[in-house]
């Protein structure tokens, strides 16, 4: 198997040896140093994210300059190229994932347009906005297309990523669970319509009862046990749900 197809799981080492190398390849040694990590924990580990970048600190923003400050060690700091590292920038990759070395490295130079937009201590009004959009289109020319940035990963590039087997069991558990606790209820209506609403708790669906009841719109009100029921529904072309009650 050629290595760029070998499945791997990032680590610090690794990022710190990729980061160096895409600096001075891309962006020509500009970007100062960073902290990395791996993520294991929050909801950003959870497959939502295989990516991220933060600074280690309370930033402000002017609203009209977009001129970052924050404060450093008791002091008020504006942040540019020389102050940036105060603030601990830090770049983390998902740890419950493993994925093709390429892949990986797509995601860390991803990450990397973000802390260019930042750097010189502005900030973009939006992470993926124009700014981003121009890093990207920089990263692309300079890298002769091997990089191709995005806001998200697509479908293809997500076949690169293989999410990790314990994890991936413990997810589909509390998605399980998650889905046992839902109520769905089928609201039928005198003018012949159907509504499907669903609840997380006995207590809501009698207050749904309660309220379809007094508005005098509903000749009958059923409680679905099956759990599974809401996926039918939207397999079976039902696209709307009027209301959830939380």
């Amino acid at each position: 198997m050629d290595k760029g197809k070998e499945m791997m799981y990032p680590s610090v080492d690794w990022m710190k040896e990729k980061y160096d190398e895409f600096n001075q390849q891309i962006f020509n040694g500009k970007l100062p140093w960073c902290n990395f990590g791996i993520m294991t924990n929050g909801k950003g580990s959870e497959g939502n994210w295989l990516g991220s970048f933060s600074f280690d600190a309370r930033i402000m923003v002017d609203r009209m300059t977009r001129r970052m400050s924050a404060w450093v060690n008791g002091h008020y700091v504006k942040l540019d190229e020389t102050t940036i590292e105060d603030v601990n920038p830090t770049i983390k990759l998902n740890g419950h994932y493993k994925a093709t070395e390429e892949a990986w490295e797509d995601t860390l130079v991803h990450e990397m347009c973000h802390y260019a937009t930042y750097y010189q201590g502005y900030a973009p009004k939006q992470g993926h906005g124009v700014e981003f959009r121009q890093v990207g289109e920089y990263v692309s020319r300079k890298s002769k297309g091997r990089f191709t940035i995005q806001r998200l990963a697509t479908s293809e590039e997500m076949q690169n990523f293989e999410l990790d087997d314990e994890f991936k069991a413990k997810k589909a558990r509390r998605e399980a669970n998650k889905k046992a606790r839902i109520l769905p209820l089928l609201i039928y209506l005198y003018d012949g319509g159907v509504r499907l609403v669903y609840a997380t708790s006995q207590a809501f669906v009698q207050k749904i009862i309660d309220i379809e009841q007094k508005s005098h719109r509903a000749s009958k009100i059923v409680l679905v046990k099956d759990p599974n029921f809401i996926d039918k529904a939207f397999a079976d072309g039902y696209k709307t749900i009027s209301r959830t009650y939380r």
